[in-house]
């Protein structure tokens, strides 16, 4: 399985990786969109750890993987002696394929928060299957008012571009949306804690 996780302070957030569930934020543009306020921007802060990734490719084909390339569905997968198959170069709980190269170490990076960004997006490859992170952040950005209701029609909307594509057969599909304005907050204890007197 995959992990999608952060780490989100007033002024900086922390994502770690493993497999191909992503982190999307979504920041003030300088464009207007059809409301007149501040388009928002996708950034991935995360990257999904496919096979055809140079550095995924080199470990995997060193420990004795094989990587086919699915021109039907344009997807790369790491094969097995035993002819199983894996999307992804990295992956939690997968022995089987951990002996040819599929690690569970997962990459871990940090970014700065500003104050145009506006929500975190963590969410499986499901939802981005037929999804992309624009489209993602553009679907919080018309819900901005409910992270609740952000994160239902992002998942509802997936779910109707499955059914599209792929009939009654569909991948998971879960997502947590973060309006960062909540920030505010969260600084607002971080300071009282940081003045409160030990007992």
């Amino acid at each position: 399985t995959t992990l999608i996780c952060a780490i989100v302070r007033p002024s900086r957030c922390w994502v770690a990786c493993v497999g191909d569930s992503r982190c999307v934020q979504g920041s003030e543009g300088r464009q207007k969109n059809a409301a007149n306020t501040p388009k928002w921007i996708a950034k991935e802060l995360s990257q999904d750890h496919k096979p055809e990734l140079a550095e995924e490719y080199s470990r995997l084909v060193a420990r004795g993987a094989k990587i086919q390339y699915d021109s039907d569905v344009d997807v790369c997968r790491v094969v097995s002696h035993k002819g199983y198959a894996l999307a992804m170069s990295r992956s939690l709980g997968d022995l089987h394929f951990a002996k040819i190269g599929v690690i569970s170490e997962p990459d871990i990076q940090s970014f700065e928060l500003t104050e145009k960004d506006r929500c975190i997006v963590l969410a499986s490859d499901g939802v981005f299957e037929f999804i992309s992170s624009q489209a993602v952040v553009e679907i919080c950005c018309a819900n901005s008012h409910s992270a609740r209701e952000a994160a239902h029609n992002l998942v509802q909307e997936a779910t109707r571009r499955w059914h599209e594509e792929e009939g009654e057969y569909r991948d998971d599909i879960t997502a947590i949306v973060i309006f960062l304005p909540l920030l505010d907050e969260l600084a607002k204890l971080n300071d009282s804690l940081s003045t409160t007197s030990p007992m």
